[in-house]
Order: structure tokens, then C-alpha cells, then sequence
């Protein structure tokens, strides 16, 4: 693993402004004015490296009278050289601020900075800075004050972020790179505070960019950020048409430089790194951004109290693994009211993953993602263990969301019971999953026993799932007596308690299932939906591929673009499944199998009827049937406000 160190060294941009001294650099006119000559002198580099040698083209003044600079200067001069002949008022005080950058004096449309007044100063939104920025303030008594007093060191008014290709060069010209800060500040050069600007981000976006070796910067961004303590941003960058991949937690501080490093050309691939190097301030810290686990160290994050639930930042691998430590079978830690969040990338080098929240006591917290990948993701059951995943069991209150993950979940069912396998989640009971996506593949099954497997989750009761996608392929082994497979959760059931709605998710993956037709429920989102009172099932699409060949034929499989089986208890309330589409492909190789463009097989019961609105299958196959098989003798079905009443047929029911 990359150790990626930020050192941080101090950097003054001294300006030598020498003015009016009481013998010689003052002189007094009859009208009681002092003539002061402000000489700004610039060193020929402004940093330790030679392509930070700069010299502004753009020098400011603004006079204040007493001693803040408050309302309207008396003066606000901008000229292309560091020498300013003023007028002051003999014996009066004057707070005196000073801008240098790289533009045109007086005339805006060159640029960078929005310099009108120095007390709010901000970065042009439609373009990046070229070059630093120097600020500073002095305060003299015209005619009164020592040459000391008119003296005064600038230093640089911005962070400055470097983007530096890793291990593999550039072998293409005319490269993009796009940069985005999610927020932006304006600077008072006289107090050097920064406020943040309300609902405004920062794009900076550099063209143009020619081959590169490993180790060459590609652009720098000049921003301006506080001095006191970091300001801690999660940026995102972009190669070309490549996926943006989202930085966490890069500091930006005034007169700091961040050095961000990796592959830009993979972003997938790329192990981002950001390092502060040794040009601008110290004292020394160090960060990963990428982290990467060995298979064996555990460490407990530093933000962690047992008394205490709240936040907990998991800042590695060997974090997060702590996690699973502490919430397996032998401890059953639940973290209830506690929320985990991710500030990196992870990938867990496919060791063998305990994984987080065993059995039924189960992961009760929060588990935040934040955007990132845990990757490298091995799990196994070992032909025990009954529930496998990421996380093994979500429980009560548990919440997983904003995650990827990427990796192998694999298993055998080795006794006559149920097992649980998911990308994500094993199984999860009264819970909630967001806003994630599996990207792993699952091989489980056998010879013995029963199993469900969904890309996102196993098993889900009372469980919310909304805004997820798989991409990943669900594979069966062996004969099993019994099968449920979702494109996102294997079997669902709602309705025992309000609120579980199955929404906006998308399958983009392949369920492949080549075991004996034994009966198999297969749904490109959900295989088995029970539902026990009032549930919704809406707004979710199938993109993927659903395919099951048999070489022998039991029983005929179910088979649905969005539910392979829905199956209604005798409970009171309303089933609802609208807005759906269906854009993938569902395929049987026997002729006995159920097929829907919605739903395999639908069962209503005489207190829970099943309305279907809005639903869409023209993109996909089959394009002709919405259910393969409908059960209306205890219950009732409609469709877009039609009644279904052939039992045991499709609908609609093809023509002679």
C-alpha cells in the first residue's frame, strides 16, 4: 500500500512596501497632505520550485481612513507595476489592503479574480486561476509612521490543489480534465476570513492537456480557502468522457498545497491518492484515500466511544474490518444508534470477509457509504453459514446506503434449510437500503437445502429498498430443491408493518439459473414477493437479462421481468405495482415456464387485491405479456383499470 504523506512547509511571499519615513521619504505640502511611495517588491520565485516562479501582472491598493477597512476605501488603485504614489492626510491613520495576481489592471474581462473589494474577494466562476494569488494589509500614520511601519509581508491568498498522473503515462493530446468544489468562498484580504458563498460550486475545467509520463502534474487549481484549519472537501474529478470518481476529505488551506495523485486515465482502476508535499506550511499529517487491506490488521476508528453512539468516520480498511470483527458471531455487537460512514475507497484484496452483523441480533446501526466503493469483497459460507453478504444480517433499524460494492459472494447449502445469500445484505429484517449498488457476482446453491439470492439483498422483510442497482451476474449451483433469485432481492415480503415500499431500483445484471427445473421463482428485481398487508412495488426497471435452462424438468420455474411470484396473504389491505418498465430480456428454454413482462405468476387473496398501473413492457421481451399466469378464484386483479377474469391464464390473454 501506498503511504501517502502531507507535509506541509512555510511559504511567505514577502513584499517590501517602503514608504514615508520621518527623515527622508515624506515630505508635507502646504495643504497639510504627506506624499508616501508604496514600493512592492516581489522576489524573483515565490516557492522552493522552480515552476512555482511567478510574478503577478495585476497589482491592487484600496486606503481606508482610521484604522478597519470598513465601507468605501478612499482609493482603490490597480496598475501592472508594485510602486504606488499616494496622497494621504498628514498625522491621519490608514488601514491599507493589497491584492497581486495574474491579471489585467482595470479591465475585468481578463481577470481571475473578482477584486471590485478587497474585503470580498472570489474566484471567477467561468475561470480556473493560472496562478497564485497574494494578500495583505498594512496600517500608518502618514507622516508619522517609521519606515517599518510601511513594510509588509503578503502571502498567498489561495490553496493551491496539483493533479499529478500515477503510474501510467498519457499516450493521447488533447485531453480534458474537469474539476469540481463543492462549494466556494470569498476572502476579506484585511481580516484574511473566509466566508463560504450560499449554493454555489466551482468547476474548473483544463483543456488541451498533451502526453504525460508517470509523475507529471496536468493542471493546477488556485482556490480560496480558510488559514486556520483545513477546510475538508469532497471534489470530484473526470478524464474526458471517463466516470467523475469523487475525492473525500481533501484539505484545502490557505497557503497549503495538495498534491492529488493517481491513474486518471482508469478511474475505476485508479488508486487515487492526495498528498500535501513539502512546498508550503508545516506541521506534517498523512492520509490515504485509497485504502487497502492486508487480511489481517483490526483497528478501532479513533472517533469510536462505547458510551457514546453517534458518527464514527471509517478512515481505512483495517477500520472497517473492525467493524466486522465486533458485530460477528462472537461478539454481536449490534451499534445501535450508531452510523459508520466511509471516507474512502476501499478494497479488501479478496481476503476472506467476516462480514458486518451475524445471526439475528444483526447490524442495528448506520452505515454510510458516502459515495465510495468497498471493493475486492470475497464471502463465503463455508456450508454453514446460513446468511452471507457484505453484511450478513440487517436488523431492526439497520440502514446500509450511498454504497458500492464489488467482489464474489459464493456459498453451498449443504443441509435441508434455508440460506441467504445477497451482494450487499445476506438478509435484512425491518430495515432500510438506499442508494446502493452491488457489482458482485454470486455463485451459491447445491444439492441439499433451499436458497434466495438477490444482487442487493437475500432475504428482505419489512425492509425499504429504493434507489439501488445491480450490475452484477447470479449464478446457481447444483440441484437444490428449492430457488428464489432476484436481480435485486431474492425474496421480499411487506405489509406487516407500514412503510416498506420496493422502489426506483434497476437491474442491470444476468441471472443465470441452469439447475433441474425444480420449480425456480426468478424476478429481474424481486423473485418472491409475499405481501402481508398493504405493500408498493413501483417505479423500478429491468434492464438485465433473466435466462433459466433446465435439463430436466421437474415442475415449471416462474418467471418476471420485475416479480417472478406474487403472492398475497389473507390479510387486509392493497397491493400495488405501477410505473414499472421492463427493457431486458426473459427467456426460458422450457415451454412449461412461466414468463411476464411484469410478473411470472400473481396470487391475490379476497382482502388483498393486486393493481397493476402504468406498467411498461414494450422495451423488452416478452413484449406481449404483462402476467404469464393469473390466480383471480380468491382474490382480484386489474390492469390499468380492467379486470382480469380468466384464471390460470396470461394477461392478456394471447389471440387464437
Amino acid at each position: 500500500m501506498m503511504k501517502n504523506k502531507l507535509f506541509l512547509f512555510s511559504l511567505g511571499l514577502i513584499i517590501l512596501l517602503t514608504g514615508c519615513s520621518n527623515e527622508n521619504d515624506a515630505s508635507s505640502s502646504t495643504d497639510g497632505n504627506s506624499m508616501a511611495s508604496f514600493r512592492l517588491e516581489l522576489p524573483g520565485a515565490t516557492t522552493r520550485t522552480a515552476g512555482d516562479t511567478y510574478t503577478p501582472t495585476r497589482y491592487i491598493m484600496e486606503v481606508y481612513p482610521d484604522k478597519a477597512a470598513t465601507g468605501i476605501p478612499l482609493m482603490h488603485i490597480e496598475q501592472d507595476s508594485g510602486t504606488f504614489d499616494v496622497s494621504l492626510t498628514y498625522g491621519t491613520t490608514y488601514t491599507c489592503l493589497f491584492w497581486a495576481d495574474n491579471g489585467t489592471p482595470d479591465n475585468i474581462v481578463n481577470d481571475e479574480y473578482e477584486t471590485a473589494d478587497l474585503k470580498a474577494v472570489k474566484a471567477k466562476a467561468d475561470i480556473p486561476p493560472t496562478s497564485p494569488a497574494y494578500g495583505g494589509m498594512a496600517q500608518v500614520t502618514a507622516g508619522i509612521s517609521s519606515s517599518a511601519d510601511y513594510s509588509v509581508t503578503l502571502k498567498h491568498a489561495v490553496a493551491k490543489v496539483s493533479y499529478i498522473q500515477d503510474q501510467r503515462p498519457f499516450t493521447s493530446t488533447g485531453n480534458t480534465l474537469t474539476v469540481t468544489f463543492p462549494k466556494t468562498c470569498q476572502l476579506n484580504v484585511s481580516d484574511r476570513s473566509v466566508n463560504e458563498i450560499a449554493d454555489a460550486t466551482i468547476t474548473h475545467t483544463f483543456t488541451g492537456i498533451s502526453q504525460v509520463v508517470a509523475g507529471d502534474r496536468l493542471a493546477t487549481s488556485y482556490v480560496i480557502a480558510p488559514s486556520v484549519t483545513a477546510d475538508m472537501q469532497n471534489i470530484t474529478v473526470a478524464l474526458n468522457q471517463e466516470p467523475p470518481k469523487t475525492i473525500s476529505n481533501v484539505p484545502l488551506q490557505r497557503n497549503y498545497n495538495t498534491n492529488i495523485k493517481g491513474t486518471y486515465s482508469d478511474l475505476y482502476n485508479s488508486d487515487m491518492n492526495c498528498q500535501i508535499t513539502e512546498e508550503w506550511d508545516t506541521p506534517e499529517t498523512e492520509k490515504d484515500l485509497i485504502s487497502i487491506w492486508d487480511g489481517k490488521t483490526v483497528t478501532e476508528p479513533a472517533g469510536y466511544s462505547a458510551d457514546a453512539p453517534g458518527e464514527v468516520l471509517i478512515n481505512s480498511a483495517a477500520e472497517l474490518a473492525w467493524l466486522a470483527e465486533q458485530s460477528n458471531a462472537a461478539n454481536q455487537k449490534t451499534f445501535k444508534d450508531y452510523t459508520f460512514t466511509l471516507t474512502t475507497d476501499i478494497d479488501l484484496r479478496s481476503h476472506l470477509w467476516q462480514q458486518i452483523g451475524h445471526g439475528k441480533n444483526g447490524f442495528q446501526g448506520t452505515l454510510n457509504g458516502n459515495g465510495h466503493t468497498v471493493r475486492g469483497i470475497y464471502a463465503n459460507n463455508g456450508g454453514t453459514e446460513k446468511y452471507v453478504g457484505f453484511i450478513n444480517y440487517l436488523n431492526r433499524g439497520g440502514t446500509v446506503k450511498n454504497l458500492t460494492v464489488r467482489g464474489y459472494v459464493s456459498g453451498t447449502n449443504t443441509t435441508k434449510q434455508w440460506y441467504y445469500f445477497g451482494g450487499l445484505v445476506g438478509c435484512a429484517e425491518k430495515s432500510v437500503i438506499e442508494n446502493c449498488n452491488n457489482a458482485c457476482t454470486l455463485a451459491v446453491g447445491g444439492e441439499e437445502g433451499n436458497f434466495y439470492a438477490g444482487g442487493i439483498v437475500g432475504s428482505a422483510d419489512d425492509t425499504s429498498i429504493q434507489g439501488c442497482t445491480s450490475d452484477g451476474t447470479i449464478k446457481n449451483t447444483g440441484n437444490s430443491s428449492a430457488v428464489v433469485i432476484g436481480g435485486i432481492v431474492g425474496n421480499w415480503a411487506g405489509g406487516m408493518i407500514a412503510g416498506a415500499i420496493l422502489s426506483g431500483n434497476v437491474h442491470k445484471g444476468k441471472i443465470v439459473y441452469t439447475s433441474i427445473s425444480n420449480g425456480a421463482k426468478i424476478g429481474g428485481i424481486a423473485g418472491w414477493v409475499d405481501a402481508w398487508g398493504t405493500i408498493i412495488v413501483s417505479n423500478n426497471v429491468n434492464n438485465g437479462e433473466v435466462a433459466a435452462s433446465s435439463g430436466e424438468h421437474v415442475t415449471y420455474n416462474t418467471l418476471g421481468a420485475i416479480i417472478g411470484n406474487l403472492f398475497a396473504f389473507s390479510k387486509e389491505g392493497s397491493i400495488t405495482v405501477s410505473g414499472n418498465q421492463n427493457k431486458g430480456n426473459i427467456s426460458s428454454d422450457y415451454e412449461e415456464d412461466y414468463k411476464g413482462g411484469i410478473i411470472g405468476r400473481a396470487l391475490p387473496s379476497a382482502n388483498l387485491p393486486i393493481t397493476l398501473t402504468d406498467n411498461s413492457i414494450a422495451g423488452g421481451t416478452p413484449a406481449d405479456i404483462v402476467i404469464a399466469d393469473c390466480s383471480v378464484i380468491n382474490g382480484t386483479i386489474t390492469v390499468d383499470g380492467v379486470p382480469v377474469t380468466d384464471t390460470g391464464k396470461p394477461y392478456p390473454v394471447p389471440s387464437e
